[in-house]
C-alpha cells in the first residue's frame, strides 16, 4: 500500500464521516423546525380569544349547534376560524411536514373538537350545501381525517 493509497482511503473517511455528519446536522435542523412550527400553530390557538372561546364551548359540553340561530352568528365566525387552524395543521400532517410525534401536542384538543356532535352537524350543513351548490369540495377535509385518525387510535384497546 502506497502513501497516495492511505491519503485516498484517509480522505475518503473524512469525507463518509462529514456526510454523515451533514445529514444528521439536517435531520435534528428539520426536528426542531417543525417543533417551532408546531408550537407556533398552538401558540395561534391558545392566544386567540375567539378560538378558545369556541373550544372551551366544546371541552365542557356546551356548544350547540342549531340551523336557526348558528349561521351568520360570532360562534359560526370563531368555528370557522378554530375549524380552519386544525385543519392546516390537519394538512401540514398529511404532506408529512409533521409527524405523529409532533401531533401529541395537540391531540387532545383536535379530539375535543372532533367528538364535539355539533362540530358533526356542521359538517353536515355544510356537506349538504356544497352539494346543492354543485361545489366537489369538502369544507375542512384535513381536520375531518386527522381527527377521524386521533380519536380511532385513542380508542384502541391494549
Amino acid at each position: 500500500m502506497t502513501a497516495s493509497d492511505i491519503i485516498n482511503i484517509f480522505l475518503l473517511v473524512v469525507t463518509v464521516v462529514a456526510a454523515f455528519a451533514a445529514f444528521r446536522q439536517i435531520y435534528i435542523s428539520n426536528r426542531h423546525k417543525r417543533a417551532d412550527l408546531i408550537l407556533q400553530l398552538y401558540t395561534d390557538f391558545s392566544d386567540d380569544k375567539d378560538m378558545q372561546d369556541i373550544y372551551y364551548l366544546m371541552e365542557y359540553q356546551q356548544f350547540v349547534y342549531s340551523k336557526t340561530t348558528f349561521h351568520m352568528s360570532e360562534n359560526e365566525r370563531k368555528l370557522d376560524k378554530l375549524l380552519g387552524l386544525f385543519s392546516n395543521i390537519g394538512q401540514l400532517y398529511q404532506m408529512g411536514i409533521i409527524k405523529d410525534t409532533d401531533l401529541e401536542f395537540i391531540k387532545y384538543e383536535f379530539q375535543v373538537i372532533y367528538e364535539t356532535d355539533g362540530v358533526h352537524e356542521y359538517f353536515k350543513f355544510l356537506d349538504e350545501y356544497f352539494q346543492r351548490r354543485g361545489i366537489n369540495h369538502i369544507q375542512f377535509k384535513p381536520f375531518r381525517e386527522i381527527g377521524q385518525k386521533i380519536t380511532s387510535e385513542n380508542y384502541k384497546k391494549t
